[in-house]
């Protein structure tokens, strides 16, 4: 590609995107694709410590992710500070290049300010993903993040996946933000009929966070203890209880294709999410197995329970965890009558959920 081919620069920072992990991973052919048709030369901002290797894309590993108390916390919003600095000015950054940033903690954005107000630099566009309802704390520093880099940069956009937090984010920050899909494009692998097994097998997807497997999984587990069931998990959980089930411990950090082999050989994928965090707030998990046409199995009140009732898919929605018996209902989820809705879904959700659709909306602010 010659070089005269960029007009400007865009520089994706992605501060907690370590190794395989994340959902940043499902980003990355559309960041790809955002550069070729905007026209910007596209650069990585990664971790210190990240294990990952890009092939044929400009990046840097530069960013602390791991602290430990106030004073290791106060180091590494110093060290970030300085590095970032440092790093912008090497690359004469300037007022034709943007930004996005995206998997951020919030000591981060606190360093990325001091960035600029203890410097004359100014860029064209700072996109900055939200996917949370912020509160407290996160909340403050989240408006001062707003209020400020806005004065430093020509454009600014608060890019989020639900209308919900979209509404509630608009209230606020009025035509500032924008509504963008949510670029799964697992759909182009080849999915393997699973053949006549001796478990049902049955995915607990992602690593270990309370509001992901707190309570509800635990109520799971302990009612649904049978021998008919293999339960796929991270193998950085600990079941002190010994079950009835088979239990197939997955590596902590699975590739993208390893994830996806686990994902189409599963029967069911579980997400027993509590009710509150995911109110407004997407799962790419869930997203990325409607492409892949699984049954999914969600907590009733979260943004995935909504967009399956649109589909009538009621079925696969719990309302009671610490109620539900999975032997009940396996008959109505394995039925043609849910399979064809499946379907349905997956075909609506193949319309928005893609990289072009993504990059469409991004690229009229590079």
């Amino acid at each position: 590609m010659k070089k005269s081919f960029f007009k400007n620069r865009f520089f994706c920072i992605l501060p907690s995107w370590l190794d395989y992990s994340g959902h940043e991973a499902s980003f990355l052919k559309s960041f790809k694709l955002l550069s070729h048709k905007s026209q910007n030369k596209l650069s990585f901002v990664l971790p210190l410590r990240n294990k990952f290797f890009f092939s044929g894309i400009e990046y840097v590993k530069n960013i602390e992710h791991v602290s430990t108390g106030y004073i290791s916390l106060l180091f590494k919003m110093i060290k970030n500070f300085r590095t970032i600095k440092k790093y912008l000015k090497k690359k004469n950054f300037s007022n034709k290049d943007s930004i996005i940033i995206d998997g951020y903690s919030f000591d981060f954005l606190i360093s990325f300010l001091l960035v600029f107000y203890c410097s004359t630099l100014r860029g064209k566009t700072i996109l900055i993903y939200c996917r949370y309802n912020f509160k407290g704390i996160k909340k403050i520093i989240f408006n001062l993040f707003i209020n400020l880099t806005s004065k430093k940069f020509f454009i600014q956009k608060i890019l989020t996946d639900t209308k919900n937090l979209k509404e509630v984010l608009s209230k606020k920050y009025k035509n500032k933000v924008v509504l963008v899909p949510v670029p799964h494009t697992n759909n182009r692998l080849k999915i393997k009929k699973n053949k006549k097994k001796k478990y049902i097998k049955l995915y607990f997807p992602g690593q270990y966070r309370l509001e992901k497997f707190g309570a509800n999984f635990k109520n799971f587990l302990e009612l649904n203890n049978a021998k008919k069931y293999q339960i796929l998990i991270n193998n950085k959980f600990e079941l002190n209880k010994k079950f009835e089930f088979k239990i197939k411990f997955l590596n902590n950090n699975l590739s993208n294709q390893e994830y996806i082999n686990v994902m189409s050989s599963s029967d069911i994928i579980i997400l027993p999410y509590t009710e509150e965090p995911y109110k407004s707030r997407t799962s790419g998990i869930f997203i990325e197995s409607v492409i892949l046409k699984k049954k999914i199995l969600v907590t009733k009140n979260t943004w995935m329970a909504n967009e399956y009732k649109r589909f009538g898919l009621y079925d696969l929605v719990i309302k009671d965890w610490s109620k539900f018996k999975l032997e009940e209902i396996l008959k109505k989820i394995f039925s043609k009558k849910i399979d064809l809705k499946i379907k349905f879904m997956q075909k609506n959700y193949l319309k928005i959920h893609n990289e072009n659709n993504y990059t469409k909306v991004l690229k009229r602010y590079l």
